[in-house]
């Protein structure tokens, strides 16, 4: 579990070999207690994550520029 990253505007999570993240879920730090789910999340890439928006898939290459 990660805490406490909410003001990081990157977040860097490790994920060894594996190339699909069966499950994401973030929990938003917001009056509601908002709660988003992601199935099926391709690794490798940089991941845009907004509030009631679908994720965003960033290619490493586009990011490091």
């Amino acid at each position: 579990w990660l805490y406490g990253f909410q003001y990081d505007p990157l977040i860097i999570i490790g994920t060894g070999d594996n190339c699909v993240i069966d499950e994401l879920i973030i929990k938003w730090n917001n009056e509601q207690q908002t709660v988003s789910t992601f199935t099926n999340v391709k690794t490798n890439y940089v991941l845009e994550i907004k509030e009631d928006y679908p994720l965003k898939y960033i290619p490493l290459k586009e990011y490091a520029k």
